[in-house]
């Protein structure tokens, strides 16, 4: 069924959308609402499912376990990120604060290809040629792997 429905729909995300475009709005607020309600009815019973096997193993109050289970997950989800991303937060704020040592070294290189070019003037010219002798040979073989699929295709 989903699969006929994405031929029939390509651009539809949610079912509610499809009864949108299908039946009007009425009928997409009588979606939307039933929507909403049946992932209510799931997510009670997934937290009351898991309380319950929480209860079993451990012997934990069954309401301790309907409160912790969202709690602890809510925390994971805040705290998580934020503790898998520190060191780019302390790198981000360490290159704000202090001189970057990337941009020396891309000064350098910048200084050492403007002496290149002044000392050797045939040296942009090479350069360019090799660029585009690189991006025919890339062509070349981009349309000989074309073919190859066209004619796997065609057997």
């Amino acid at each position: 069924m989903a699969i006929e429905i994405k031929r029939k729909a390509p651009s539809a995300h949610t079912i509610c959308e499809i009864v949108l475009a299908r039946w009007g709005f009425h009928a997409h607020m009588v979606f939307l609402f039933f929507c909403f309600m049946t992932n209510i009815i799931v997510t009670a019973m997934l937290l009351l499912g898991g309380s319950a096997v929480v209860e079993a193993l451990t012997g934990m109050n069954i309401y301790a376990a309907s409160f912790l289970i969202p709690l602890v997950a809510s925390v994971v989800i805040i705290v998580l990120p934020l503790y898998e991303s520190w060191d780019t937060i302390v790198l981000v704020l360490n290159g704000m604060f202090t001189d970057d040592i990337m941009l020396t070294k891309m000064d350098e290189i910048d200084v050492k290809l403007q002496s290149i070019m002044k000392t050797n003037p045939e040296a942009e010219r090479l350069y360019l040629l090799q660029k585009e002798e690189a991006k025919a040979k890339h062509e070349d073989e981009y349309e000989t792997v074309a073919a190859k699929k066209t004619k796997e295709i065609e057997i």
